[in-house]
């Protein structure tokens, strides 16, 4: 396969995608290609190093935002017939229920998880300030009052409790961090269900 090929099957799996992203990635691959051909391959092989315009085209659609990748790829492959239309509008109050329960339900789940990570940050950090709070104050008003023994386990118990919410923080920024990774995954868990929807 030579360059002009690779680019006009690329072209033709991109083709769903707004006209300056296929530009900007044809002209990417074309770069590619040629600092090969300079490198001292030939087109064919400089082609053939690349991989093919479908995996080319996996890669773009997986660097792209979700709205994109369904917008080219969720496209019908022919024209859908009256009888078509017709039937999805007369069970449009079924299937549209019941795509917004579970669109509803996959919302709520995902906003609870981030009210957990916030639960998790509200209840270290105010261990952490109240920690703090009670060395600070409260061992220097039992010291003033005399009170010698009570002032080292406010000491003590405020340091703990500094530490646990410092611990707590550090366990809060880990959970934070996993929520992410699991929505980044799961997005791409969606993305190439639709690309390979679209091949």
């Amino acid at each position: 396969m030579n360059k002009e090929q690779f680019l006009f099957e690329l072209r033709g799996r991109l083709a769903g995608l707004p006209l300056e992203d296929i530009e900007r990635s044809l002209d990417f691959y074309r770069e590619m290609i040629d600092d090969r051909i300079e490198d001292g391959m030939t087109e064919d092989e400089a082609v053939a190093a690349i991989g093919t315009p479908a995996d080319a085209a996996a890669q773009i659609l997986m660097e792209m935002p979700l709205p994109k990748v369904v917008k080219a790829t969720a496209k019908p492959k022919r024209k859908l017939s009256g009888a078509e239309i017709a039937l999805l509008c007369i069970t449009a109050p079924i299937w549209g229920s019941i795509l917004i329960g579970v669109l509803s339900a996959l919302f709520g789940i995902y906003v609870g998880i981030w009210s957990v990570v916030i639960a998790l940050y509200a209840a270290f950090g105010a261990a952490l300030v109240s920690g703090v709070a009670v060395a600070l104050f409260a061992a220097p008003a039992f010291i003033m009052q005399g009170f010698f023994g009570e002032a080292i386990f406010a000491i003590g118990a405020g340091l703990v409790c500094a530490a646990i919410g410092i611990l707590g923080i550090m366990f809060s920024n880990l959970v934070a961090k996993g929520v992410v990774w699991l929505t980044k995954m799961t997005a791409k868990g969606i993305k190439s269900i639709f690309i390979k929807r679209g091949e």
